[in-house]
This record gives structure tokens, sequence and C-alpha cells, in this order.
């Protein structure tokens, strides 16, 4: 006996289609967000290669900001490149990776 089940059409693609297409969106998420990720620690690099190895420049610059010209300058710098290489580490906890 064949008996044919009738199911409703709802016009919404199967679960599986839909799952195929947020993997999609996914991965292009990933990808953004590493391009971003990236492109923030070349700036973060830049600007502490600035700071530390450009010293007459960096040192006018802080002193526009009203800081003495080697206060906190070198431990930024430091921090910046400590921040870059944590921020990169793709298993580096999250909250490190929120304070970097």
């Amino acid at each position: 006996m064949n008996v044919a089940i009738a199911r409703p059409t709802t016009g919404q693609p199967s679960t599986l289609a839909s799952h195929g297409l947020s993997l999609i969106r996914s991965q292009k998420a990933v990808v953004v967000f590493w391009v971003a990720t990236v492109l923030f620690c070349l700036q973060l690099s830049f600007t502490a290669y600035y700071e530390l190895l450009l010293l007459p420049d960096a040192a006018q610059a802080f002193a526009r900001l009203g800081f003495p010209a080697d206060f906190f300058r070198i431990e930024l710098s430091w921090a910046k490149g400590a921040g870059v290489v944590v921020l990169l580490i793709p298993g580096a906890p999250a909250r490190l990776k929120e304070w970097a």
C-alpha cells in the first residue's frame, strides 16, 4: 500500500540548505574579522616602531601632549608590541585579547 504523505511547503529552504548558507556567511565573517585584526595590528606595530625607534619625533609628540619626553613612551611601545602578539595568536584566551 502506497500512501503519499502530504507535507506543507512553506517556501523556505530546507534546514540543510540554510545551514550551508549560514556556514558561508560565517566563513565570510571570519575572513572579515582576521583582515580587520591584521590591519589594526599593523597600525599598532607601526606606531610602536615610531615611538620606540624614532626618538626625537616621538618625544616631541609626547611633549606636545604635555608629558615629559620619556614619560611612558617606552612602556607604551612595548605594551603595543605585546598586544599585537596576543591579538594574532588564535588560541589566546579571550580575556587576554580583551585587554590587548
